[in-house]
């Protein structure tokens, strides 16, 4: 047993950190899956009993880079800092983040708790300053590897793309020919679902207008998901009319760079990665006529340009775009409670009564379920008058 490993560490439980990058590293690389659960012998032999190891293993197929994901990660420091480990076993003490605000966090919190870190290389006390010096130049070292890694293989991502070769997968509507090149889809019905979403989007001007056609018609759309070679068909939702539609891939074009990942900080002060929709100005490559098209680029701009002439307004106290005919007051300000979407105007009945009501699932996705709820337009917009203009909410 290690020098450093006294009886207050003992009466203490043993901590397994189990992880893997990715959910591929998880299916493919079960072998280090396995040499990680072993650890537990190493806590054995450290001289901790079976029954007093615990694992955290459920960070599995989940980026050390990536803090706010870690569950698994969060709750060790936690256990940390109440004093219920003695001890902490990696495979690689640098396995337990790729994060330095993290690393030295936890390497801290063991120093005041006097909770031992060990891998296979041996057993470090956060106490000592040799030790604690060394944890903090291999957290270091470990971000710099891994910043580095990136780097290189963006670059590499960049120069196929700058030259249109970087191999993707493809929508519905295209395949990869033998030669490597991009043709239209050999099957005809998903040539021809794919156009007929774009020609009623241009005769009827509206992404719901286009699947309450498709939906009326009893025809289904091709969809492909993740590595797929074959396409599913499914009823027609409005997100996927949304997805061709505003798809350049469609008008010839290979662009790359459409959204971008973004850290920010939600309203419990920790860091979040969220993708944001890249405006087309912000796309790094554009490359048109790389490919056969359903439509022009021409096209492409103009069916843009009414999808945000159509879109409700997403701003608080903004309204809609887009007004419906009739006398209510409040159009794209009054949001749901249930789901927090934007309510729509609603006239019904003989005397043709003005409610508000919030039917996306319905609308959108063809759900059967009818609505989350309805209100009187007449009450709501009294109760607006007496709020000095803030938007309603729901509940």
């Amino acid at each position: 047993m290690d020098s450093k490993i006294v009886a207050q560490h003992l009466q203490r439980i043993a901590g397994v950190y189990v992880r893997q990058s990715s959910m591929h590293q998880v299916r493919e690389n079960t072998a280090s899956t396995e040499l990680q659960y072993n650890l537990a012998e190493r806590a054995v032999a450290l001289g901790w009993p079976r029954e007093a190891v615990r694992f955290y293993d459920g960070d599995l197929g989940v980026s050390g880079k990536t803090p706010e994901q870690r569950e698994a990660f969060r709750q060790l420091v936690v256990d940390v800092g109440l004093g219920t480990l003695g001890i902490v076993i990696a495979f690689d003490a640098t396995r337990l983040s790729r994060n330095n605000t993290d690393w030295h966090r936890l390497l801290e919190l063991c120093s005041v708790r006097n909770t031992l870190i060990a891998d296979l290389d041996g057993v470090y006390d956060l106490a000592l300053y040799n030790d604690r010096f060394l944890l903090g130049m291999k957290g270091t070292m470990s971000e710099a590897e891994h910043h580095l890694i990136q780097t290189r293989l963006r670059a590499g991502i960049e120069r196929r793309v700058a030259a249109g070769e970087l191999r993707r997968r493809l929508p519905a509507g295209y395949d990869w020919s033998e030669a490597g090149e991009v043709r239209l889809a050999a099957d005809e019905s998903v040539r021809h679902a794919i156009a007929l979403v774009l020609q009623k989007f241009a005769e009827l001007g509206s992404g719901h207008a286009v699947m309450r056609y498709l939906q009326n018609e009893g025809i289904q759309l091709p969809s492909r998901c993740n590595d797929e070679v074959h396409v599913r068909w499914n009823d027609p939702r409005y997100n996927t009319v949304r997805r061709i539609i505003g798809n350049p891939f469609y008008a010839g074009a290979y662009v790359y760079g459409r959204s971008r990942r973004e850290r920010t900080v939600d309203d419990n002060g920790c860091i979040r990665m969220r993708s944001r929709k890249a405006q087309p100005s912000e796309w790094k490559v554009v490359i048109k006529d790389h490919h056969p098209g359903y439509i022009t680029w021409t096209q492409f701009d103009e069916n843009q340009r009414r999808l945000a002439e159509n879109a409700l307004a997403n701003s608080p106290g903004e309204a809609s775009k887009v007004l419906r005919e009739g006398a209510i007051l409040l159009q794209g300000l009054v949001s749901c409670g249930i789901c927090g979407r934007k309510m729509r105007p609603q006239y019904s009945g003989p005397k043709n009564s003005e409610r508000y009501i919030c039917d996306y699932l319905r609308r959108n996705h063809g759900s059967e379920q009818t609505s989350c709820q309805s209100r009187s337009a007449g009450r709501l917009q009294g109760s607006r008058r007496r709020a000095a203009g803030t938007p309603e909410l729901l509940t």
